[in-house]
């Protein structure tokens, strides 16, 4: 009996001592794990108390598209049944924002994925606040011409811009920009490279030789947050604003071959938007003067746009688009083009686009290949507008949007 006790005694006396170690070892572990989690953390506040930060987001846009053409032209295999379908992934974004220092000073990069998968960089600047009203932007950003093309690609009222904007946008330039912004007015004003002239180096043949756009904003009814989007969510107040911009630019110089005329280019818009309980409208006019310095082949083209949407239920709205595209009268292909389109939208989350599903069907009511402006875009764009010498063309297009 006493040589069993002496043996649970020893026997516990050893757990005890193996338990205080394994007790003591978990300490020490513990011990690291706090302390590299303490440098972490320095670290981390070394740029967290000087008030840097760094996001990642991005989204995606899938898309299955329906065209209907009569009659097209034959292809290689000598015939084309004149409708065509298939999936596309039309955007992926990978986007890195942040601020360096203090909020005064932030940055925005981003890359775009393509139907293809290459890789492009789109925005890639910085932007410093010279107040509570004013602030500078530098480097790679959208030129501040048409509303239509400053409104987010995953924030449109329909699948995607219209073929007005598709023509006269100025998309992307590199430059300098200065903006101001009080409570009912803001202005940007930018000195750049011309229109759509991202990722080119500065003695491209491409940019002009000196662009200025502007843009001017009156609003009422709601903070500048409102116009973000064109949609209008349901149960808010009424709110408007009016638009206006020019861009000139002269071209020619800029690492031109000796055969490239010289030539100024004006362009200008006015449009309206006007939101209510539910609903939104919008409407907008553009046009662009094309002078060349040594002839007189001078061209004035116009577009005009108008929308409207409305909120059926909660998450689900209705939306119907007109454009009208007028090219110059002199110029061989100056036929008007009109294209109409009705849709849906469904936001899985109210009151957010981050996940969207829209659909719309667009009938390009004119012949494309009789205007000289549409000619240039067919089967390069994401309005799903194909090579066509006959009126009528139809096109169903099905949308998933991800914002993440």
């Amino acid at each position: 009996m006493k040589q069993t006790s002496v043996l649970v005694v020893i026997a516990g006396a050893a757990l005890s001592t193996a338990a205080m170690a394994g007790d003591t070892s978990d300490r020490a572990y513990q011990a690291e794990l706090l302390a590299a989690s303490q440098n972490r953390a320095n670290s981390a506040g070394m740029f967290a108390d000087a008030g840097s930060t760094v996001k990642v987001g991005g989204f995606t846009q899938f898309r299955w598209i329906h065209n209907f053409r009569d009659n097209p032209s034959g292809g290689s295999s000598g015939h084309d049944s004149g409708y065509t379908h298939g999936f596309e992934a039309t955007r992926t974004r990978i986007e890195v924002t942040g601020t360096i220092g203090n909020d005064n000073l932030s940055f925005k990069i981003d890359s775009d994925f393509n139907k293809s998968g290459e890789a492009s960089l789109k925005d890639a600047y910085g932007n410093y606040k010279l107040d509570d009203n004013s602030a500078i932007k530098w480097g790679q950003f959208k030129l501040p011409l048409l509303r239509e093309e400053l409104v987010s690609d995953t924030k449109q009222l329909s699948v995607d811009r219209s073929v007005v904007n598709t023509i006269f946008t100025a998309d992307r330039a590199q430059g300098i920009m200065w903006t101001y912004e009080s409570d009912a007015f803001r202005f940007m004003g930018a000195v750049s490279d011309g229109p759509r002239t991202l990722n080119t180096p500065y003695n491209s043949a491409s940019e002009g030789d000196l662009a200025l756009t502007a843009r001017g904003e009156f609003k009422w009814g709601d903070d500048w947050k409102r116009f973000n989007d064109f949609t209008s969510w349901q149960n808010k107040e009424m709110a408007g604003l009016f638009g206006a911009a020019i861009h000139w630019q002269h071209v020619g110089n800029t690492a031109a071959v000796a055969s490239q005329e010289q030539a100024m280019m004006f362009a200008y818009t006015l449009d309206y938007s006007l939101e209510g309980n539910g609903w939104n409208f919008y409407i907008a006019g553009v046009g662009q003067r094309n002078d060349p310095d040594n002839s007189s082949q001078s061209t004035d083209d116009w577009g005009v746009l108008a929308q409207f949407g409305i909120f059926v239920a909660a998450q689900d709205e209705l939306f119907a688009r007109w454009d009208w595209v007028i090219p110059d009268g002199d110029r061989t292909g100056d036929d008007d083009f009109h294209t109409l389109g009705l849709g849906w939208n469904h936001y899985f989350f109210q009151e957010s686009h981050a996940a969207k599903f829209t659909t719309d069907v667009q009938w390009f009511v004119n012949e494309p290949d009789q205007n000289d402006l549409t000619t240039g875009i067919m089967d390069s764009n994401n309005n799903a507008l194909r090579t066509d010498s006959e009126s009528d063309q139809i096109a169903l297009r099905l949308q998933m949007t991800l914002v993440f």
